[in-house]
């Protein structure tokens, strides 16, 4: 199981369909940190910021720890994504999630 879920989902005026497009951009964005490439995922709609039906984007974090926790808080707080809002989940050790972000 990640430690860390981000999903990141589109403001209304962003469309980017393709995931390898995304990806690197994903990647770039958040390059001082280990994640994984997620695709795709389904989104509670009372979660999300926008109307939007469709799914989001995702990366992952399968080693985080608290000091990454801060640093990646801190991060998205100072430089927040043109065009995304960033939803951080936090999985405990039982497989349950919050979100923290």
């Amino acid at each position: 199981m990640p430690r860390f879920r981000l999903m990141f989902e589109p403001h209304l005026d962003v469309i980017i369909n393709d995931p390898k497009l995304f990806e690197h951009y994903a990647r770039n964005y958040l390059d001082e940190f280990p994640v994984e490439w997620g695709g795709s995922i389904a989104m509670s709609q009372m979660e999300k910021n926008e109307e939007r039906l469709e799914p989001v984007w995702q990366l992952l974090i399968r080693e985080g720890d608290k000091n990454c926790k801060t640093k990646l808080l801190s991060y998205l707080d100072k430089n927040p994504m043109e065009g995304y809002w960033v939803h951080v989940y936090e999985e405990s050790g039982n497989g349950e999630s919050a979100k923290i972000h």
